[in-house]
């Protein structure tokens, strides 16, 4: 119970991150299937391409750290103020946010 505030910043952190990784597509270059694609992928576009590419694979980062964040958050939820689980469960849905990434 000592977490507080610092704990509720974390989680609406993580719940952007979840609705971001809900709503944005995988890149081209995961999806590709053979080696000359992602060759094809990489070695194509200017510096504005590349930065864009890894501005996705940042935030896909991110938002895969912030899938591990709230599992491990609901693993300890019987531990959990009230008010954490409430903004979990009735404000951010996150049951259904998983759901629809499986």
């Amino acid at each position: 119970e000592a977490c507080g505030d610092a704990l509720l910043d974390l989680l609406d952190w993580a719940h952007r991150r979840l609705v971001w990784l809900q709503s944005h597509s995988p890149p081209a270059e995961v999806m590709a299937t053979s080696a000359e694609a992602v060759k094809a992928a990489l070695i194509g576009g200017g510096s504005s391409a590349q930065l864009a590419r890894q501005l996705d694979s940042v935030q896909m980062s991110a938002s895969l750290a912030a899938c591990s964040i709230v599992r491990f958050v609901l693993e300890h939820g019987e531990q959990l103020p009230a008010g954490v689980l409430s903004r979990l469960l009735d404000s951010y849905d996150v049951v259904m946010l998983v759901a629809a990434l499986l």
